[in-house]
């Protein structure tokens, strides 16, 4: 057991909604399990926020869409999101641009607070 890798997880959506969440609250769980230190950075909507029993609030940060870090409603992997979300088919130049600044900015601030051994994008 190494108890000192440390791995970022990152994810473009909701970590507790959809299959991609679920997943990855189970990487969380399991990592942890076995001993190694966690930090989740993920997508969230504004005016919603997102409690985990697998990760200490703490060691999670999030890119904020509608309104915030992001203008628009999240990006969601299918045309059919169990909450209000976008298309990547739909973002013009501007928003793409949006979207990657922002996830790098947060990326970045995550890899400087955090150092991990491994980053795990689950999808971005």
């Amino acid at each position: 057991m190494n108890d000192h890798l440390k791995i970022l997880h990152l994810l473009s959506q909701r970590p507790d909604s959809t299959g991609s969440g679920i997943y990855l609250q189970a990487m969380l769980r399991e990592a942890a399990a076995a001993g190694y230190k966690n930090f989740m950075l993920a997508g969230i909507q504004s005016d919603q926020s997102v409690a985990l029993d697998c990760i200490d609030a703490d060691q999670c940060r999030f890119v904020n869409f509608f309104e915030a870090d992001v203008s628009y409603p999240i990006v969601g992997m299918s045309d059919r999101m169990p909450y209000a979300s976008s298309k990547f088919c739909d973002l013009s130049a501007t928003q793409l641009h949006e979207y990657e600044n922002a996830f790098s900015r947060k990326i970045q601030a995550a890899v400087t607070a955090f150092a991990p051994d491994i980053i795990h994008c689950h999808h971005l």
